[in-house]
């Protein structure tokens, strides 16, 4: 029930930041982030997204990717 709460909440989230977004009164955060971990993270906390598929994640520089990117968004 606490992961549906968490989904839930994510999800307002981000329908409030879209309309930000469309109200062009949205502030930009961005952050560098290695991006491997980025996506590992969100297929981990989304697991529910993916079923039936079969993920694979390769590293083929075995090295972190940094990117700047808006985490809420």
């Amino acid at each position: 029930m606490i992961n549906d709460v968490n989904r839930l909440t994510d999800t307002i989230n981000r329908i409030l930041n879209l309309a930000k977004i469309e109200s062009k009164s949205f502030s930009e955060e961005f952050v560098r982030t290695d991006m491997i971990d980025f996506i590992e993270q969100f297929y981990k906390n989304n697991t529910h997204l993916f079923r039936g598929c079969q993920v694979r994640f390769h590293n083929a520089l075995q090295a972190p990717f940094y990117y700047r990117i808006d985490l809420s968004l």
